[in-house]
C-alpha cells in the first residue's frame, strides 16, 4: 500500500502500479493540503488501468467522464480505463480519507482466448458495456462489492519507516485471493446492470482524445511558458473551444489546471529539499517569484514559507 504518493500525479499516470507479474496497487490518500470546499485531492489525470475510490471518511466530489457525483463516506466508485478524473473536498475543514485500487485489466484474465476478456473486461474497456460507476452501501448488491473492496485493501500493508513503499502479507495463496475477489466483483456489476442500460460516455466525442493529449503535452512541458494559443492550436481548437472543451472534460480551466500542476510540484521540493523559494519558484516555470507567491497563496492558502515550515514541524 503507498500513501498520498497518487496526490501529486497528473496527465497520463506512467508509473508501474504494483509488479509487471501482479500489476495492481493499493492507495491510501489522506491529502494534507485539502481543508476547504472544491480544494482537489488529486488533479485530473487518466490511466490505462481500472480503479475503485473507496472512502473510508468524510464525502468527496469525484468528476469523471464529464459528470460528478459525490461518494459518501462507506461507499465507492469505479474509474474506467483512459477516463479523465479528479476529486474534490465537499465540506469545509472535514477530515478525508480514502483508497484506490488500481490495477491492469489484464489482471482478470489470460492472453489468448479467455472469454472473460473477451465478452466482457475488454468490452468494458471500450465502454460498449454500461457499467456501474458508483455503489452504495445501503443497496445489497453495492455492499457485496464494498466489502470486497475492504478485503482486498486489508492485504496490503505499508512498509515500515515509509509512507512511499508497500509489502504485501506473506500469505500463502495471496494473489489468488485478489484475483478472486476482483472476479466476483466483477460478477456482482455485471449481474446487476438492467440489458436495457444505454452506455453514455464523453469518451465518444470527438475532442476527448485531443483534451488527453493536450493534458500530457501540458505535463510534459510545464517548466516551458505555455500560451493559450499554442496549447489550442496543438489540439487543433480554436482558443475558446479548446477552453470551454478543456473545462467539460477536466472541470477546470486550462490554466487555473496548469498554476495547480505547478504548485502542487513545488510541495515536494518544499518538503524535501533546502532549495530557495526563488530557485524552487524557477524549477517549476514561474518567471515571477511574486506570482509564484500569490499563485501559491490561492490554492494552498498560506505562504511557501509557512508550508516548508509547516512540513517540517510535522516531521
Amino acid at each position: 500500500m503507498i500513501e498520498n504518493d497518487i496526490i501529486f500525479s497528473n496527465g497520463k499516470q506512467k508509473k508501474l502500479h504494483g509488479t509487471p507479474d501482479f500489476p495492481i496497487e493499493v492507495y491510501k490518500l489522506q491529502p494534507a493540503y485539502a481543508h476547504h470546499k472544491g480544494d482537489l485531492l488529486f488533479c485530473p489525470h487518466w490511466h490505462g488501468e481500472f480503479e475503485f475510490l473507496l472512502s473510508e471518511q468524510g464525502t468527496v466530489c469525484l468528476f469523471e467522464d464529464s459528470r460528478s457525483q459525490e461518494i459518501n463516506t462507506g461507499d465507492a466508485a469505479f474509474v474506467n480505463s483512459g477516463i479523465i478524473h479528479t476529486a474534490s473536498m465537499t465540506d469545509e475543514n472535514s477530515e478525508i480519507t480514502f483508497y484506490a485500487v488500481v490495477f491492469k485489466p489484464s489482471l482478470l484474465f489470460s492472453e489468448y482466448n479467455d472469454v472473460v476478456g473477451t465478452k466482457y473486461i475488454n468490452r468494458i474497456v471500450e465502454k460498449n458495456i454500461a457499467f456501474p460507476s458508483y455503489f452504495n452501501q445501503n443497496l445489497e448488491w453495492s455492499r457485496e462489492i464494498i466489502e470486497n473492496l475492504r478485503r482486498i485493501i486489508s492485504m496490503f500493508e505499508l512498509k515500515p519507516d515509509s509512507g512511499f513503499e508497500y509489502y504485501v502479507k506473506p500469505d500463502r495463496g495471496f494473489e489468488l485471493k485478489v484475483k478472486s475477489l476482483l472476479l466476483d466483483i466483477f460478477f456482482v456489476c455485471i449481474e446487476n446492470i438492467p440489458e436495457s442500460v444505454s452506455v453514455k460516455s464523453a469518451v465518444s466525442s470527438r475532442y476527448y482524445e485531443d483534451i488527453k493529449a493536450s493534458i500530457d503535452y501540458i505535463n510534459d512541458n510545464l517548466e516551458n511558458p505555455l500560451t493559450l494559443s499554442e496549447l489550442a492550436s496543438k489540439a487543433h481548437m480554436s482558443r475558446e473551444n479548446y477552453c470551454r472543451t478543456f473545462k467539460k472534460f477536466t472541470n477546470e480551466q486550462p490554466f487555473h489546471y496548469i498554476n495547480r500542476l505547478k504548485i502542487y510540484r513545488s510541495l515536494k521540493y518544499l518538503s524535501d529539499g533546502n532549495s530557495s523559494i526563488t530557485d524552487i519558484a524557477t524549477l517549476c516555470g514561474y518567471q515571477s517569484i511574486s506570482y509564484f507567491n500569490r499563485k501559491f497563496a490561492e490554492i494552498m492558502n498560506c505562504t511557501p514559507t509557512e508550508y516548508r515550515s509547516l512540513t517540517r514541524i510535522q516531521k
